[in-house]
């Protein structure tokens, strides 16, 4: 055990300087992707990928009153597919907004021919 701590004092500067490398590589290669992905204009903007503002899902505080969360049970999909997702599903967030139907019910997008998707739960 004595000698592992010698071992550790004696190239503590070395492990530093490695570790500081990595980690400056590490940061300046994650900038670099970010930096491509903004230029080249694959960012979606704020306001198309935020699919619970497009559908008035919030989070509403009244006066005197406990904080209530109103949980929107609509559920969309695309004109393209035929599968329907809750909003909460992955699938729903990658719907374009020029594609997505809403529908008020799961029983309304049945009626239209629509099935739930596999990776979608209640």
């Amino acid at each position: 055990m004595k000698r592992r701590g010698n071992i550790l004092k004696r190239y503590q500067n070395e492990i530093y300087i490695v570790l500081i490398i990595l980690l400056s590589s590490m940061i300046s290669f994650n900038l670099g992707r970010i930096f491509a992905l903004k230029s080249s204009g694959q960012i979606p903007k704020i306001e198309e990928a935020n699919i619970s503002e497009i559908l008035n899902q919030e989070v509403r505080k009244e006066e005197g009153k406990k904080e209530e969360l109103k949980i929107d049970f609509r559920v969309v999909a695309s004109k393209n597919g035929t599968r329907y997702h809750y909003l909460w599903c992955p699938g729903a967030k990658k719907i374009k907004v020029e594609n997505l139907i809403t529908f008020n019910s799961e029983e309304e997008a049945k009626s239209r021919g629509y099935t739930l998707a596999g990776n979608c739960r209640k």
